[in-house]
């Protein structure tokens, strides 16, 4: 995943932060209202062979728009991940340590987390905290009675179920 976010923030990213982009095949530039075309992201054969030459100027400007974004994000959790690299694996199959997928904002009674070791949970019990950690470390501890997540700086702990 580490590569592919850092091959995507190599390629993309840059195509979008300041490129000009230009039609397929035709170097002809395409710029909409200021932000670049998805059009300078693959060579003209394979634009048309994803279909993406029957959209209109607004479909393809809002496709662009959907793309930087997305790319952005995944810029941002790329950079994240290189700043802040994955605890070493642990032997004990009853702990897992790993690193929030972003920022830790706190708990609401049913938050999802995203790890970076790509696992997904959710909480179990009952509680509220507002608490900002920038891509703070986790432990999730099993207790014979579920798991425990520990957010690192984060005095109070949580019951969470593993979604994926």
């Amino acid at each position: 995943m580490r590569r592919f976010c850092m091959a995507f923030v190599l390629v993309v990213v840059p195509a979008f932060a300041g490129a000009q982009s230009t039609s397929p095949g035709t170097g002809d530039p395409t710029v909409f209202g200021g932000e670049v075309s998805v059009l300078n992201l693959m060579p003209a054969d394979q634009f048309a062979a994803a279909g993406l030459s029957k959209l209109s100027p607004a479909e393809l400007r809002a496709l662009s728009l959907w793309v930087r974004s997305h790319s952005l994000v995944v810029a941002d959790l790329a950079r994240t991940a290189a700043l802040n690299p994955e605890p070493a694996p642990s032997d004990n199959p009853s702990l897992i340590m790993t690193r929030m997928a972003g920022d830790f904002t706190g708990w609401d009674g049913s938050t999802v987390f995203q790890f970076t070791n790509g696992q997904i949970w959710r909480q179990v019990s009952f509680g509220t905290l507002y608490q900002f950690v920038r891509s703070p470390k986790v432990m999730l501890v099993s207790t014979g009675g579920g798991w425990r997540l520990q957010v690192e700086g984060v005095p109070q702990s949580i019951y969470v179920r593993r979604l994926r």
